[in-house]
């Protein structure tokens, strides 16, 4: 799938990790940019396109989450993590980032 990031605020926004939110307390990172933050300029659009997720292991476990990403009931977010909130939901327009 293909992420878009877009910046609707007048001033730049640094992301440290992009992370999938499956249901309320479960976080996939897709994106690490701790040792080089990703800066998306005021009014600039980004996209990021992943490929198939392979693997999920947790704790040296692999764990099928195929089915739970598949089942449309459980809802799934965008949430980055920058320097305004620890954790922010693209959906929020305080962040000045929507997912597209």
């Amino acid at each position: 799938g293909t992420v878009t990031l877009e910046n609707i605020k007048d001033r730049s926004i640094t992301i440290f990790s992009i992370y999938l939110r499956v249901g309320y307390n479960y976080y996939i990172k897709l994106s690490d940019y701790e040792e080089s933050p990703l800066i998306l300029k005021a009014y600039e659009t980004l996209n990021i396109a992943y490929g198939p997720i392979t693997g999920y292991t947790v704790s040296s476990t692999r764990v099928d989450i195929n089915n739970l990403l598949k089942n449309k009931k459980i809802k799934k977010k965008i949430v980055l993590s920058t320097t305004s909130l620890s954790f922010t939901p693209i959906s929020s327009a305080s962040a000045g980032v929507k997912w597209m």
